[in-house]
């Protein structure tokens, strides 16, 4: 999901067969999330769509790559989007708050094109927005676990479907937060940065299947309201 295909396609010779792995694995959760489409609740749909764009991005990663050389134009366009999907997601269970998940997909956006315009061109992995943007789903996540501690209902939160997304957004995207920190790092000091990459390709495949997994336990809800 973040940016995979960059980290693969700049090792195309190591790391070919497991960007094809990954995209299956991928693929394949998403098929299900749409096999399963109308018994979902409205944020569980959302994630559904959260996998599509990751699944997407992807695969025109490569197909930019093969024409350019270069992986990332696509990249600048994929974090807004994802940023306004996981908008609508939290939105949805954290009202309070909705003013800001109303808007603050259009400021994400024209930081977006502020960074791509002054500090990192197309060229360029947009690592700022990475950023800032995980920065964001750190807190809204932790935002979402005290609405959840302070909603206990008589289902346990072991049996949520929003716990584990949840958990899971906070888990990926705090590893996200400091693996791109230590990219950018190691790449200007010139080491090997192959470490993060394993870091990141099976972050991702843990990302992926617990969203698949919390996608599942949503259809199997009697009834969806949110």
């Amino acid at each position: 999901m973040m940016m995979v295909g960059y980290l693969f396609l700049n090792k195309i010779g190591a790391w070919g067969h497991r960007l094809v792995v990954y995209l299956v694995v991928i693929s394949i959760l998403f098929f299900i999330g749409l096999a399963l489409f109308k018994k979902l609740s409205n944020s569980s749909k959302i994630l559904v769509a959260l996998i599509g764009l990751g699944l997407a991005s992807d695969i025109v990663a490569r197909f930019i790559a093969a024409a350019t050389r270069y992986s990332t134009p696509g990249y600048h366009l994929y974090i807004p989007l994802q940023y306004f999907l996981l908008a609508l997601f939290y939105g949805i269970h954290l009202k309070k708050y909705g003013l800001w998940f109303s808007y603050s997909p259009l400021l994400m956006l024209v930081l977006a094109i502020l960074n791509t315009i002054y500090f990192q061109s197309i060229w360029a992995i947009p690592s700022n927005m990475v950023l800032i943007c995980s920065l964001s789903y750190i807190i809204y996540a932790l935002i979402t676990f005290n609405y959840l501690l302070n909603n206990v209902s008589e289902v346990s939160l072991l049996k949520s479907d929003l716990f584990w997304s949840n958990a899971i957004t906070l888990a990926y995207f705090t590893c996200t937060f400091f693996c791109w920190s230590f990219y950018n790092f190691f790449v200007k000091k010139k080491i090997n940065t192959t470490l993060i990459a394993d870091i990141i390709y099976y972050a991702n495949h843990i990302y992926y299947l617990t969203l698949g997994m919390a996608i599942i336990m949503n259809s199997r809800k009697k009834k969806n309201v949110k």
